[in-house]
């Protein structure tokens, strides 16, 4: 069995990192994107209501 150089180590927790990183991007993108339209859509309503 070789013995697996530092770099490698480093370049494996890294690609973890950064996909965690994407994954948790992208939802935050997401969740942005779904929940922005609604919140003009309430102050229109109260606007309208008052």
């Amino acid at each position: 069995m070789k013995k697996v150089p530092f770099w490698s180590k480093g370049m494996s927790v890294l690609a973890s990192l950064v996909l965690m990183v994407s994954v948790f991007s992208v939802k935050t993108a997401c969740f942005m994107f779904f929940h922005q339209p609604k919140v003009p859509d309430k102050l229109r309503q109260k606007r309208v209501t008052l």
